[in-house]
């Protein structure tokens, strides 16, 4: 497990969560949310500046995409703009800390056909599991460079590549096995 420190601000004593409607906004596209939340450090509740927001549709295949990913600004606050209709699954990440306990335990957010959801989404973060993989040759014991590490199952990502050294980093994992 590797913990790094995160970038707070440090000059905000206390979280200001923001009570805004996360419903649709003007000047949105019809069907379409502009969902506005904030990420905070653990227990301490403090803003975290530059944490990335992951937003990934539920009940996608292991081969699409996410939907997106932004960054905190200063307030811990982050917008994800024209959200289509449907259901996601939205979680923070940053060095060693993860805003969500166990795989695929992050809050549920549901945009209706007319583009209004409900959710009011503040992430919390905590410390995070990094895997490190080292691949071999069965056959001559070296280091494989460029070797392909799977991951099934997971909402960080399905297939990892080997460096040079055949030295492979899973950053982001919940505390449970994998």
């Amino acid at each position: 497990q590797e913990n790094a420190e995160p970038f707070v601000d440090a000059a905000s004593e206390a979280a200001s969560v923001q009570d805004e409607s996360l419903g649709k906004q003007a000047g949105q596209a019809a069907g379409h949310a502009r969902v506005h939340a904030q990420v905070l450090l653990g227990a301490d509740e403090r803003p975290v500046l530059g944490a990335v927001v992951h937003l990934l549709r539920r009940n996608r295949s292991q081969d699409s995409p996410k939907v997106a990913d932004v960054q905190t600004d200063a307030q811990g606050q982050f917008v994800f703009e024209g959200v289509d209709p449907g259901e996601y699954r939205i979680w923070a990440t940053q060095g060693g800390l993860v805003s969500r306990k166990k795989r695929y335990g992050t809050p549920a957010l549901t945009v209706s056909e007319d583009g209004l959801t409900s959710a009011s989404i503040v992430l919390h973060l905590h410390p995070a599991c990094v895997l490190r993989v080292r691949v071999f040759s069965s056959i001559t014991g070296q280091p494989l460079e460029r070797a392909q590490v799977f991951l099934p199952w997971s909402d960080v990502g399905h297939t990892f590549s080997a460096d040079e050294n055949g030295v492979v980093l899973i950053p982001s994992l919940s505390q449970e096995s994998w």
